[in-house]
This record gives structure tokens, C-alpha cells and sequence, in this order.
């Protein structure tokens, strides 16, 4: 959870080390089956590599669209607005 919230911080601030650190956060979130903890992980990575490796982008935004639909999330929306414009 620590590495998401610090994650975003960082990514709000355009710090490169943001992207680490919701790798980390993919990484517990698997290994606790958070299963909401890891979508939201994989959509905030998914926005930090969109500018510099879209096809990576779209695999965590598919990963991330995945999880919240079997959530039935409405997160879904931004989802597959953010990988529309990819």
C-alpha cells in the first residue's frame, strides 16, 4: 500500500522513481491477492509509461481494464479512455 500512495505522489511530481515504485506495489499486491490494490497499480504504471513506451502502457492499462471488470469497477471508463488515446 506504502509503495502505491508513495508511487502516486512521486508521479504527480514527474519523479522517474515512481514507476519503481508501483513496480513494488504490483509485486505485494500479487503476492497478498489484493486484487484491487494490483489494478490500481497496473493503471498508475500504465499512465507513467504511456509517454515513452505505449505498448508496455497498454498491457498494464489491459491488465489493470481486466481486474476492475471483474470488480465491476467504474474505473473501467478511465481505463479504456486512457488506452484510446494510446
Amino acid at each position: 500500500w506504502a509503495e502505491r500512495q508513495i508511487g502516486t505522489i512521486e508521479r504527480m511530481q514527474g519523479d522517474p522513481r515512481a514507476a519503481e515504485l508501483f513496480e513494488q506495489a504490483i509485486e505485494t499486491y500479487e503476492r497478498i491477492a489484493d486484487k484491487s490494490g494490483l489494478a490500481r497499480a497496473h493503471l498508475e504504471l500504465g499512465v507513467i509509461v504511456a509517454g515513452t513506451d505505449p505498448e508496455r502502457a497498454r498491457e498494464y492499462l489491459n491488465t489493470a481494464l481486466a481486474l476492475y471488470a471483474g470488480m465491476q469497477s467504474p474505473e473501467t471508463a478511465e481505463i479504456r479512455r486512457q488506452l484510446a488515446a494510446l
